[in-house]
């Protein structure tokens, strides 16, 4: 096979490729407005005493919330709201089968009512997270965008130092 030949194969098949994951769509969680006290914003919740605040798609752009840390995990403060008494508990993997898990820390703020979080995404690409708070569970899934550089916010800025170190990155954000 001449040179130009394989060339024009590589090429397709990166055209292939490309096409593929552009197919892909993430099935976003629509909020459902439950569980959470009048005045809050939209939500994902489901009547079992927990809900999170819906933000989809996240992006991370310059000027934007969050902050992008120096191993490349985009944080972002992040709700929840919990009618029954209780720890809550997070857990977030990548709905694209991607490497790393979504980290989570934890504000202090009693067993009931408002928990504020800080969630790391270990970078771009379609999330599904779940939280849970003893039989109350919500999982939904979230589209994570990263434009440019990202938010020009220092991390510890946004976090308390315990919050990032138990988020294990970094506090120095990139290129910063």
């Amino acid at each position: 096979m001449p040179r130009r030949d394989v060339g024009t194969l590589i090429l397709i098949l990166a055209l292939g490729t490309a096409r593929a994951d552009a197919a892909f769509v993430c099935p976003v969680t629509a909020p459902q407005g439950r569980n959470l006290p009048a005045g809050y914003p939209v939500n994902h919740g489901d009547g079992t005493g927990l809900a999170a605040i819906a933000f989809s798609p996240v992006v991370f752009k310059p000027g934007g919330p969050g902050c992008v840390a120096r191993d490349g995990s985009l944080l972002m403060k992040w709700g929840w709201w919990r009618g029954v008494r209780g720890q809550l508990s997070v857990t977030g993997r990548s709905f694209e089968g991607k490497p790393g898990a979504v980290r989570v820390a934890f504000v202090p703020s009693g067993d009931i009512g408002f928990q504020p979080t800080a969630l790391a995404f270990p970078g771009p690409g379609c999330w599904e997270v779940t939280g849970a708070v003893a039989e109350a569970r919500v999982s939904f899934v979230v589209l994570v965008e990263k434009i440019a550089e990202g938010p020009g916010s220092r991390c510890e800025e946004l976090f308390p130092r315990s919050a990032l170190e138990s988020l294990r990155v970094s506090v120095d954000p990139v290129g910063r």
